[in-house]
């Protein structure tokens, strides 16, 4: 009678885990499911469990069928270098993706196979690289000038240094390799440090194609601001520059007031292009002299649309326009005569 119970144990047992067994596939087939679904009707997908492989080899099948309309992905939770080199070939086929994004990637070789999806497929524009999770050390094989170093080399490319930058200035600061189509770049809770904007600066200084940059959570420190004034006085293309969460970056008083000057004096006061510029962690009270400098940013970027005119500038701002165009004899004569109907007229 034992023998009996315990085989009728034994085999309820077995039931209820084949079930449940079977639960989990059922539901496993179905989040597959809904997860092809989205690929193929909606615009941004997120990927929750990207670290697994089956999940990124359905991805990867997908991508390469017509049926895909996605243009931004999210991988959530990781992916492996192994599957990130099979969704490199999955992105060079695919027609619609422009935007990806990396959460937790975990080694520097990860680091390089994301950036290598995006450097064969001109359509993608937008890269994020969000909380970096590394297994070792930051201190370690991994430290900040290494993790700065990868990530400039990868997206920006390495200087050219041979015999034509000495004879040619314009050659000078020249990167070559890269991703040179990304437009828009989020660098998040990478521990890049002063030293890391160290490495960065001449490269984003040097971008032609940059157009947004988010450096935020990297712990960024006061050391560092004249690398960020650097950036923002030479690069004429960068139209957003957010630096926010870096809590240490403009420090208190005396500190922060020095660091502001700067800021204005050695960089903002020569670019009229740079639109939005954030240093402090939301929400924060407005800092006065950088705010005017970027209205006026705002009026030029007006001005400078075809139809355009400058009857939309207060009289306000036309002592701080004048003088940051005088030192352009061209754009000057050029602003001088359209500016004429609306200071006279």
């Amino acid at each position: 009678m034992e023998l009996a119970g315990i085989v009728v144990v034994l085999f309820f047992s077995c039931s209820l885990f084949l079930k449940t067994m079977d639960g989990l596939e059922d539901t496993a087939e179905a989040g597959m499911n809904e997860l092809v679904d989205q690929l193929r009707s909606r615009n941004r997908v997120e990927v929750r469990h990207s670290s697994r492989s089956m999940v990124m080899a359905r991805i990867c099948e997908e991508l390469k069928a017509p049926t895909t309309i996605v243009k931004s992905l999210v991988f959530r939770s990781g992916v492996s270098t192994s599957n990130l080199q099979r969704l490199e070939e999955a992105l060079r086929v695919n027609e619609t993706v422009e935007a990806v994004s990396f959460v937790s990637l975990k080694s520097l070789e990860e680091i390089r196979a994301a950036v290598a999806c995006c450097q064969d497929k001109p359509r993608i524009q937008s890269l994020s690289l969000l909380n970096y999770n590394p297994s070792t050390n930051h201190n370690g094989v991994e430290g900040i000038t290494t993790i700065a170093t990868t990530i400039c080399e990868t997206i920006f490319g390495i200087p050219l240094l041979d015999d034509r930058t000495a004879d040619d200035p314009l050659l000078q600061n020249t990167y070559v390799g890269g991703v040179p189509t990304i437009r828009h770049l989020e660098v998040d809770a990478y521990p890049l440090g002063s030293q890391g904007i160290q490495i960065l600066e001449d490269a984003i200084a040097s971008s032609t194609s940059l157009l947004s940059l988010r450096l935020t959570r990297c712990n960024l420190r006061g050391d560092g601001a004249s690398s960020v004034v650097k950036i923002i006085k030479r690069n004429r293309y960068l139209q957003v520059l957010d630096l926010t969460y870096n809590p240490f970056f403009l420090g208190d008083g005396f500190k922060r007031e020095m660091t502001l000057k700067n800021i204005v004096n050695g960089g903002l006061r020569f670019n009229l292009n740079l639109l939005e510029l954030q240093l402090q962690t939301p929400p924060a009270a407005k800092i006065p002299k950088i705010d005017r400098l970027l209205d006026i940013n705002r009026f030029w970027a007006n001005y400078s649309k075809p139809g355009s005119n400058l009857s939309s500038v207060p009289f306000s701002a036309w002592p701080e326009l004048m003088a940051r165009v005088a030192p352009k004899p061209t754009v000057l004569f050029a602003v001088l005569r359209d500016a004429a109907p609306a200071l006279f007229y």
